[in-house]
């Protein structure tokens, strides 16, 4: 297993993307949005022990939103 570490405002992965991981926060924040028309829609934010993109890779369905990271993040 790898660790992979995003900066304040970096992207995980983007809505619509093929899923094929779930990722574990190790530290740090991130925030699921989804787009909606024009605007963007937070879903909810995701600290260290919660898993983040499980959902899209259980049932392989392309991502249902964007998760960034909130502040300086490892997963």
């Amino acid at each position: 297993m790898a660790v992979i570490e995003l900066a304040p405002g970096q992207k995980l992965f983007r809505e619509g993307a093929t899923s094929r991981h779930i990722y574990r926060v190790i530290s740090g924040e991130v925030e699921v949005s989804r787009q909606a028309g024009d605007r963007v829609a937070v879903l909810g934010r995701v600290g260290p022990g919660s898993f983040v993109g499980e959902m899209g890779a259980l049932v392989s369905a392309p991502r249902t939103g964007t998760a960034r990271a909130v502040s300086s993040t490892a997963l």
